[in-house]
């Protein structure tokens, strides 16, 4: 919790600080929306420096391809755009809590990392600029090049509020050499549902149970995907309620909880020890798991015995929540037509194939990249990329509430405590619920 006070605290200052006029800071233009605006220019005449904060620390194989694309390709096509990389030194809300506490201090980045998760809080505080107006006057940008999920998904209040970089659903995973132990069909996605998860992990249960280590049938990831399956939501449209209570959602998190303590499927976190999923599969101490796309790019991971098919289907239909990365300019910015065009070339085809060549990334925003060579032939087999793709449809966006962040953190912690055993999940929620209120209405 003491990150979410943090976190609110710097939001206060950052908003009393806007209001007082930070936020009135000289740009290029206005927003479309209105005839008697200016039309921004996005000529850069003279050199410029814009400042690109991203979450970490400025190391690993993304920041290495990063140095490369810039120098070989930004530069030349830019030769008066000099970009100041900076990393946050962290993620999550200690990153947000970074860009507003930078905000404050009147040396906002130009542009930044951030998720569609936390732009409704950015945008609250004027924080972020929309870019309607360099979208609309940049004749080479095409909104058809990009996924509608991953470029509607940046939108708030009817604004565009960034680009997308790279977002999409989790999927199954699963070991066919333990299910044809267990006399379990390889799922399909026709077949594939939450009772045949079940019924799968039952049998495996019983082949699974011997060995001088612990090992599970499945485990149970993400605790919104059961909600949502189970025709539940976490909270109502209006973004004023929690809704956790609901017959709809109960009934998704009790299940969850029965596959842990009651049935014996899956682990506990404690069980496991918090290894991840994907550790716990490559051991081969799970048989079937629930992950994304980039951690399966892990080395050792593709193996012959490894299959993959859709999530399982609930009584609503199949869901995976997904918080769609990407990149966005502070309101701040006197720079904004240089800032576009670097957010442009963060989130472009080419610096993605280069990070895909290389074996690192996610699933890509952009249509072209999610067709070439570089995503379908790169360490995954091209039919679980296509899979991903295909699967786009099924992704449940965080609603756009400034609350969302906090609202994610509380229910995590009584989810956790579901999970490890700790709270029965009517009590859960019993508890939950009206402190998920009080959130909301005071966000």
């Amino acid at each position: 919790m003491q990150q979410t006070r943090t976190r609110r605290q710097i939001a206060a200052q950052a908003s009393a600080a806007l209001a007082s006029g930070a936020a009135g800071a000289t740009v290029v233009a206005a927003c479309t929306g209105g005839s008697s605006e200016p039309a921004v220019s996005l000529k850069i005449e003279r050199p410029t420096t814009v400042t690109l904060l991203l979450n970490g620390n400025l190391t690993g194989v993304t920041t290495d391809t990063q140095r490369q694309q810039y120098d070989e390709v930004f530069r030349p096509a830019n030769p008066n755009i000099t970009v100041d990389f900076q990393g946050s030194g962290a993620s999550g809300p200690d990153h947000i809590a970074k860009i507003l506490s930078l905000s404050v201090a009147g040396t906002p980045p130009d542009a930044f990392f951030g998720t569609v998760g936390d732009m409704p809080a950015l945008a609250a505080k004027s924080t972020i600029r929309a870019v309607d107006d360099l979208v609309k006057a940049d004749a080479k940008f095409k909104t058809d090049d990009w996924f509608d999920v991953h470029l509607g998904a940046w939108k708030y209040q009817g604004k565009q509020r960034g680009l997308p970089w790279q977002g999409g659903p989790n999927i199954t995973y699963f070991n066919k050499e333990l299910l044809a132990e267990a006399g379990v069909p390889e799922p399909t996605e026709a077949t594939w549902t939450y009772d045949a998860w079940r019924d799968a992990s039952n049998k495996l249960r019983r082949v699974m149970s011997t060995g001088e280590n612990p090992r599970w049938a499945t485990h149970v990831a993400n605790w919104m995907n059961w909600v949502f399956a189970h025709g539940g939501d976490i909270l109502d449209k209006e973004m004023k309620k929690c809704t956790l209570d609901s017959k709809e959602s109960l009934a998704g998190i009790q299940l969850m909880a029965d596959f842990i303590h009651r049935d014996k499927l899956a682990p506990s976190p404690q069980e496991s020890n918090n290894a991840t999923a994907q550790r716990l599969f490559m051991d081969k101490r799970a048989a079937i798991i629930i992950m994304n796309r980039q951690d399966a790019s892990a080395v050792g991971f593709i193996q012959p015995w490894v299959g993959v098919t859709q999530l399982p289907k609930g009584p609503a239909g199949r869901f995976s929540q997904s918080n769609i990365d990407g990149f966005a300019m502070s309101n701040d910015t006197k720079v904004p037509a240089a800032a576009w065009e670097v957010m442009k070339w963060r989130t472009g085809d080419a610096f993605r194939r280069e990070l895909l060549r290389k074996g690192s990334g996610g699933i890509p925003a952009l249509k072209a990249t999610a067709n070439s060579p570089e995503y379908l032939n790169d360490k995954l087999p091209p039919e679980w990329n296509r899979l991903f793709i295909q699967s786009l449809n099924i992704l449940k966006m965080a609603p756009p509430t400034p609350a969302w962040t906090e609202v994610v953190a509380l229910s995590g912690q009584a989810m956790t405590q579901v999970q490890r055993g700790e709270a029965a999940p009517a009590s859960a929620v019993k508890d939950l619920v009206p402190r998920v209120n009080a959130l909301l209405q005071t966000s």
